[in-house]
C-alpha cells in the first residue's frame, strides 16, 4: 500500500509520518522527500533515508564515480571563460557552500597505516533534510547547466559504506554492487 502525505503543515517531520500511515508495512511519500520506505518492527517504525547526489558526466579518478557538481564548479570557474553575471553567482555560491557546509576529514572506511596516502573513494550526498543545502546545489547545476554541462539528481537510500556523517551531509564509500 502506498500513502502520499498531502498535508505539510501536519507531516513536516519523519516521526509524524510514521503517526499519518495508514497501515504497517506501507511506503510512505513525501512530495518533498522522495519514497522513504516505511517498514514497522512490532510497535517501532523505521524510515530510511533518502541521500541527495548532484553529478556532472565526468567520472572521477579517485573514486571512480560520476564527480560532484562543486568539483565540476570549481574547475569552471578557475577555467576563466565565465561571463560576469554567472561567475558572480557561482562564486556567491561557493563561498556559501565554504561556510555553511563542513569538508570532511575522512574520505576512506580504513584507518590502517598509510590510509591517507590512498585514493580517496568516498563520495559525497546530502541529507534529505538539507533543503537549503539542495536548492543551492540546483542553483549552481543552473550555473554549469548554462556553459555545457549535464547536471543530474541522483537518489539514493544506501549510499555506501558511511565514513563521515554531520547535520547535512554524508560520505560513503559505495557498495560493491552500487552503480556508477
Amino acid at each position: 500500500m502506498r500513502t502520499r502525505a498531502t498535508d505539510n503543515s501536519r507531516l513536516s517531520t519523519r516521526s509524524t509520518v510514521a503517526s499519518h500511515v495508514a497501515s504497517p508495512g506501507c511506503l510512505a511519500l513525501h512530495p518533498d522527500w522522495g519514497e522513504v520506505a516505511l517498514f514497522h518492527l512490532g510497535t517501532t517504525a523505521i524510515l530510511w533515508s533518502v541521500y541527495i547526489r548532484f553529478v556532472v558526466d565526468a567520472i572521477d579518478d579517485d573514486s571512480e564515480v560520476r564527480g560532484g557538481i562543486l568539483q565540476a564548479a570549481y574547475a569552471l570557474r578557475d577555467e576563466g571563460q565565465m561571463i560576469d553575471h554567472d561567475l558572480q553567482g557561482l562564486d556567491t555560491l561557493l563561498s556559501w557552500f565554504a561556510s555553511q557546509l563542513n569538508t570532511p576529514d575522512r574520505f576512506n572506511r580504513t584507518s590502517s597505516k598509510g590510509y591517507y596516502r590512498r585514493a580517496p573513494k568516498g563520495i559525497s550526498w546530502l541529507k534529505d533534510t538539507a533543503k537549503e543545502h539542495i536548492d543551492k546545489m540546483r542553483e549552481v547545476a543552473e550555473i554549469l547547466g548554462r556553459h555545457g554541462h549535464r547536471v543530474e539528481m541522483l537518489k539514493e537510500s544506501r549510499p555506501g559504506y558511511v565514513v563521515y556523517e554531520d547535520e547535512f551531509q554524508v560520505v560513503a564509500e559505495p557498495f560493491a554492487d552500487s552503480t556508477k
